[in-house]
C-alpha cells in the first residue's frame, strides 16, 4: 500500500534541507563533515545522510508493518497513536526499514544474500535455483532479480516457492526473450538474522553510529551541547527525570525543542536502534537515552548497546537514507 505524501517542508538549516518523506515524517538532508574536539569519533569523517526528524510513531510502525508476509504483525507497542513506538528489538526495526521502502516502492537496503538463477523464461517467469540455508526463502518472500542475460529481467517481485528450491515470479515487468542465467536477492523479511546491507538501495534504513551523532551535534565539527540541541535535559528530551506524571512513559515524538538542524528527541524519549554492532561488545548500538534512565543516557556523547533480540519499552528507532 502506497501513503500519501506529506506536503513538502521548507526549512532555512545552515546545513540540512527538509523534505517531504512517503513512508512516515520528514526527512531532514545533512552534508558531510569531519568530526571534531568533544565527539567519539574525533578526526574521523562523518557521513552526510537523509534522516527522520522524530522517531517512527507508534501510528506509524502500525502503518507499514500491514505490508503482507512481515513477521513484525505481533511485536511493538506505543504509549499513544503519536509516541514512539517502543518493545520492538533491533531485527523488527531493520524489517519495518524494508516494509517501509517497499510500500513506498524503493529498492529495499537489507537482504540475506544472493542465489544465481539457472533458467528464466517470459511465460509463468519461472526461475529454478538451489536455496542456501540461512536465505529463509519462502512463499511471499520479495528477491529482486538483475543481471540477466539477455537484460529486461529487472524485477522486484514477490515469489511462490516449490519445494525450496523453484520460485516463480506473480509478474512479468518487462523482457520477451528467454534469459539463461541473472542473480536474485533475498530482501530480509523474516526471522532474526543480520543482514548484508545493499549501500546503493534507496530505501529506509537504521542510520549508523557516525551518521546519527553528527545528526545529533547539528552537523558541526565539534560537540557544542552536552544533549542534542541544548544544555539542559529537559528542554529537549523526555528522561525519567521530567515525566508529567510518575511512569508516564515516553511523549509524542517532537514535544520537545529541535537541534540546530530541526532533528527532535534525538536525547530522550525512547533509545534509538542503530545499525552498526557494538563490538568488542555484544549487542547493537543504542543511542539518545529515554523515558526509562535519567537524564545522563541522553547525553549525546553516551553510547549503549543492547542485545538486538531483546524487547522492552523505552527502546524505538527512527530511519534514515542515503543523501
Amino acid at each position: 500500500m502506497k501513503l500519501k505524501k506529506s506536503l513538502l517542508a521548507v526549512l532555512a538549516l545552515a546545513f540540512g534541507v527538509a523534505e517531504s518523506n512517503a513512508a512516515y515524517n520528514t526527512l531532514i538532508t545533512v552534508a558531510g563533515g569531519t568530526f571534531g574536539a568533544g565527539t567519539n569519533f574525533k578526526g574521523q569523517a562523518a557521513p552526510g545522510v537523509k534522516m527522520g526528524t522524530t522517531e517512527v510513531n507508534w501510528t506509524e510502525f502500525q502503518t507499514i508493518r500491514s505490508a503482507a508476509n512481515f513477521d513484525i504483525s505481533t511485536v511493538g507497542s506505543g504509549n499513544s497513536s503519536t509516541a514512539p513506538v517502543e518493545n520492538i528489538n533491533w531485527y523488527t526495526a531493520v524489517k519495518w526499514c524494508n516494509a517501509a521502502s517497499l510500500a513506498n516502492s524503493l529498492a529495499p537496503v537489507y537482504y540475506t544474500g544472493t542465489l544465481g538463477i539457472t533458467a528464466l523464461t517470459s511465460t509463468g517467469t519461472v526461475a529454478t535455483a538451489t536455496v542456501p540455508s540461512g536465505h529463509k526463502l519462502a512463499t511471499g518472500n520479495w528477491v529482486s532479480v538483475t543481471g540477466a542475460t539477455p537484460v529486461g529481467y529487472n524485477l522486484l517481485r514477490t515469489v511462490t516457492v516449490t519445494n525450496g528450491t523453484q520460485f516463480t515470479y506473480q509478474t512479468v515487468v518487462s523482457g520477451t526473450a528467454t534469459a539463461t542465467s541473472a542473480t536474485a536477492k533475498v530482501i530480509y523479511i523474516t526471522g532474526e538474522v543480520v543482514p548484508l546491507v545493499d549501500a546503493t538501495a534507496a530505501g529506509y534504513r537504521l542510520p549508523t553510529e557516525k551518521e546519527w551523532e553528527w545528526s545529533a551535534w547539528g552537523g558541526v565539527s565539534s560537540g557544542t551541547y552536552t544533549y542534542s540541541g541544548s544544555n539542559t535535559a529537559s528542554a529537549v528530551a523526555w528522561t525519567r527525570d521530567n515525566q508529567p506524571t510518575p511512569g508516564a512513559g515516553a511523549q509524542a515524538v517532537g514535544g520537545k525543542s529541535a537541534n540546530e538542524l530541526g532533528f527532535r528527541d534525538m536525547s530522550g524519549n525512547v533509545f534509538e536502534w542503530i545499525f552498526d554492532d557494538a563490538t568488542p561488545l555484544y549487542g547493537r548500538r543504542v543511542r539518545g537515552g529515554g523515558w526509562t534512565t535519567d537524564a545522563t543516557a541522553s547525553r549525546t556523547m553516551n553510547r549503549g548497546y543492547r542485545d538486538p533480540a531483546k524487547i522492552e519499552a523505552g527502546f524505538g528507532f527512527r530511519v534514515s537514507t542515503n543523501p
